[in-house]
């Protein structure tokens, strides 16, 4: 018997997606991690499936001042990475944050042009969810689990299409309107899922599996 059960987003990030950042948080975390705005924000690893080489390949068709912060722990897939965007001439425009907490997190996310997650396979996809939480569009890959967990909520590119990924990140930047829309359905979407539900969902499959 299989069922499926839901992740959400933690409840620390649908607060700050109502509160206002202070200008002393925002100056302390883009400080902190060396963070240059404009940019556009990826959280989670950059093990191959993740197709974080798909925004690198975007970058140069972007305007030269939009920075890639990347939100992640190193790990052994990070110097393949900064191989890659040297050989892409983009290398300065990348910026490896480390590990980041949730608080200071949520004001990436607060503070990103857009979230862009161009994974080619992926279980759930929590960091988009999280995103959407605090108010950050989402531009993501059209594969089935996202079109699933996000819903209309997120604008999708072929994954493997670099300049798809350019005209939909361009998209969400120039156009304040959908900026806002896609910010609605986000705050909307989040509501569908909850820790306390996959806890009653999950337990509900142990005792029918009795």
């Amino acid at each position: 018997k299989v069922i499926v059960t839901y992740e959400a987003a933690d409840e620390f990030f649908i607060k700050a997606g109502k509160e206002k950042i202070s200008e002393g948080k925002e100056k302390q975390v883009l400080a902190t991690y060396g963070v240059k705005k404009p940019f556009i924000l990826y959280v989670g690893n950059a093990f191959p499936v993740k197709n974080i080489d798909g925004i690198l390949e975007a970058l140069p068709y972007l305007d030269k001042n939009i920075n890639f912060v990347y939100a992640g722990a190193r790990n052994v897939f990070f110097d393949r990475l900064m191989e890659k965007a040297r050989e892409l001439n983009v290398g300065n425009r990348i910026i490896l944050t480390g590990f980041v907490p949730n608080e200071d997190l949520a004001v990436l996310y607060k503070l990103a042009e857009c979230f862009v997650f161009p994974s080619l396979a992926e279980g759930f996809g929590l960091p988009g969810v999280e995103a959407m939480a605090v108010g950050c569009p989402v531009v993501a890959s059209g594969i089935d689990v996202f079109r699933e967990v996000y819903g209309e909520a997120a604008i999708y590119f072929d994954p493997k299409k670099p300049k798809e990924i350019v005209n939909q990140i361009q998209l969400i930047m120039g156009n304040e309107k959908l900026r806002i829309k896609q910010k609605k359905l986000g705050f909307e979407q989040v509501k569908k899922y909850s820790w306390k539900k996959l806890a009653e969902e999950t337990l509900a499959g142990y005792k029918l599996a009795r």
